[in-house]
């Protein structure tokens, strides 16, 4: 009951708002704010993984929501990509609070679920910049701090906060049919297709 007590004590951009909460034999159960988009956990279950700039700016406002949670004596407890509601945007948003405690610290589990988020893989056993265009390897050191019990939440938030914004995909454009160029090559069309029904 702490983590949704906790929850509904703060008012933060990444964290789904509790409305109220009742305590049963399985657990808590809670009614929340819907964030609107999906959880991570559906969207790694379809092979999606995240835009890298969602995925910097997602990363430092739930660390962020964890810090503010901590600051009050509370801990998400539970934290996994099933926890983590993400629509493209809007804020990703920290939500089922209540669930069983995990022995996994809540900085660790967030780091890991990020990093899964963005690559594909498994926590750990790849540096993001390595696979995924535009990452800035300050990002990897942030995620390993993390993934490796040295960060608090507002530590792991303060050192994405200093990740460079990755840089876009650049976008091929098409080329450029103009009006003329479309009109020569439908006459050329027709020339073909003519020559072709005259000869046989």
């Amino acid at each position: 009951m702490g983590a949704v007590r906790g929850a509904a004590a703060i008012t933060h951009p990444n964290v789904a708002q509790v409305f109220s909460a009742i305590e049963i034999d399985e657990g808590v159960y809670s009614i929340s704010e819907w964030p609107g988009g999906i959880r991570l956990s559906d969207r790694s279950a379809a092979d999606l993984t995240l835009d890298p700039g969602a995925a910097t700016a997602n990363a430092e406002g739930l660390a962020r929501a964890l810090a503010a949670l901590h600051e009050i004596g509370h801990s998400h407890g539970a934290l996994d990509a099933s926890a983590i509601f993400y629509g493209p945007g809007r804020p990703a948003k920290l939500g089922a609070f209540g669930r069983p405690k995990r022995p996994l610290g809540d900085v660790i589990a967030l780091a890991g679920t990020i990093e899964q988020a963005l690559t594909g893989r498994h926590a750990g056993s790849v540096a993001p910049s390595e696979v995924v265009d535009g990452v800035s390897p300050s990002f990897d050191e942030a995620l390993s701090l993390a993934l490796n019990g040295q960060s608090s939440a507002s530590q792991f938030a303060e050192a994405l906060a200093s990740v460079p914004t990755p840089k876009s995909p650049a976008v091929s454009q098409p080329p450029v049919v103009t009006p003329w160029i479309r009109l020569v090559l439908t006459l050329l069309g027709v020339a073909t297709l003519l020559l072709f029904l005259g000869s046989s």
